[in-house]
């Protein structure tokens, strides 16, 4: 494993100095490991960056891809996970009843060097729960570069 440096210590887990295909690959099978064994229920994963899908995987029969279009889209829009838009609405009243959005959790930005570029998705779980995986897989995948 390698050692990070303070500087690289206090940058938060969704923040990168640069893209990778391997780091969007890393937090796919780290999520989907991490829904195996904990919560026993398929998910959806997706990395994007730059408006592009670069990774994908659906686990099980699940439908339901509109939701990490929803909560990407959120992301992009707000700059923020989604999650953020269910605690705090009222900072977003012109998001109010926007259908293609998601105010739930399971989306989190994919920041480069200060940049907002892409996100993070998870679908499939509690809102809550999504969120939570996302970070703990970001953690994980972060601990090891």
């Amino acid at each position: 494993m390698a050692h990070q440096t303070g500087e690289e210590l206090k940058k938060p887990v969704n923040e990168f100095d640069s893209f990778d295909n391997q780091t969007a690959l890393d937090f796919g099978n780290a999520v989907l490991r991490i829904a195996e064994k904990e919560y026993k229920r398929p998910v959806k994963i997706r990395v994007t960056y730059d408006n592009n899908i670069i990774f994908q995987y659906i686990s099980g029969d699940i439908p339901g891809i509109e939701w990490l279009d929803r909560k990407g889209k959120t992301v992009k829009t707000t700059g923020k996970p989604s999650i953020y838009l269910y605690w705090h609405p009222e900072e977003y009243p012109e998001l109010a009843g926007d259908e293609t959005l998601s105010p739930f959790g399971g989306g989190v930005p994919y920041i480069i060097s200060g940049e907002n570029r892409g996100a993070f998705i998870v679908s499939g779980l509690r809102h809550r729960e999504d969120h939570d995986l996302v970070m703990r897989a970001l953690s994980e995948i972060r601990s090891k570069k």
